[in-house]
């Protein structure tokens, strides 16, 4: 019986539709390159977008407030130094068991706060709140929206790493993926892995030695990215459900946009409560 199921194997594996393996490697390349792209494509025109944003808050001094833009260019030099460096995970390492999602010398709300404290005296800062509520609330937005954006180039950079390993083992043994395929369709003829009583012993066990000798072995070895994969796409739908919240928008586009007006919306106020916060500094008058 084994021979004849040998013999009939080889015959229907000659047909066209039944060469054809489940997943060919040239259909795995073109979704690790698609993968890939749309990552590359997505971070690039973010990374654009904060540069951008640099130039317009640089020039939004230089317009509006003339007597500070001398002043200021070196801190809005730093704070959008740290949010390029933040947003562009192609610096960034991972570990074996672990997305490295954060830069752990980068707190992105400190350096809003560095920021808005390069332009009042640090010592009063705190109590005084020249701007408003409006540091708080700008560098909570920022850091939200920057990590949101940035675990989603982690969760794509991890699925085409995935997809590039599946390539590397389809490719790796090409004749290994030909005898699955064989063992696959003898096995689609065996009675007992059809799930019939038939006691027929030479299927006996040889569903779960197809299933072993093709699958685990893959498994195993795409365990790891998978894994990856799986835990930034989790911290990505965390930070998405967060948009409910209202506690602050997560749309970085959107934030990088408006960055230049808050910014000058905190200066105004500050400007407007002139006065007040003149005889906070001094203290009261004897």
């Amino acid at each position: 019986m084994v021979g004849l199921l040998a013999v009939v194997s080889s015959n229907i594996s000659q047909r066209p539709p039944l060469r054809q393996a489940n997943i060919s490697p040239s259909l795995v390349r073109r979704l690790f390159r698609r993968a890939l792209n749309v990552k590359l494509s997505w971070q690039q025109h973010v990374l654009r977008l904060t540069r951008s944003s640099e130039n317009k808050t640089l020039a939004l001094f230089l317009e509006q407030y003339p007597r500070l833009s001398s002043a200021v260019r070196q801190p809005v030099s730093v704070l959008y130094s740290d949010l390029l460096r933040y947003l562009d995970t192609s610096t960034s390492t991972t570990s074996d068991d672990q997305v490295n999602l954060l830069p752990p010398d980068l707190n992105l709300e400190d350096s809003v706060n560095t920021f808005f404290t390069s332009l009042f005296p640090e010592a009063t800062m705190s109590e005084i709140q020249p701007f408003g509520d409006v540091p708080r609330a700008l560098s909570r937005a920022i850091s939200r929206s920057a990590e949101a954006a940035r675990t989603l180039f982690q969760a794509l950079g991890l699925g085409a790493e995935v997809l590039s390993s599946t390539d590397s083992l389809l490719m790796s043994d090409p004749g290994g993926a030909d005898h699955c395929h064989e063992a696959l369709l003898r096995m689609s003829y065996c009675s007992r892995c059809r799930g019939l009583t038939s006691r027929a012993k030479p299927c006996a066990g040889y569903c779960l030695n197809v299933m072993r000798g093709c699958l685990t072995q893959h498994a195993a070895e795409l365990d790891l990215p998978w894994s990856g994969f799986v835990e930034a796409t989790e911290r990505l739908a965390a930070a998405v459900k967060g948009r409910d919240s209202g506690v602050a928008p997560l749309d970085v586009q959107r934030v990088l946009g408006e960055l230049d007006s808050r910014v000058s919306e905190a200066i105004m106020l500050a400007l407007e409560n002139g006065p007040s916060l003149e005889r906070k500094v001094s203290g009261p008058s004897f």
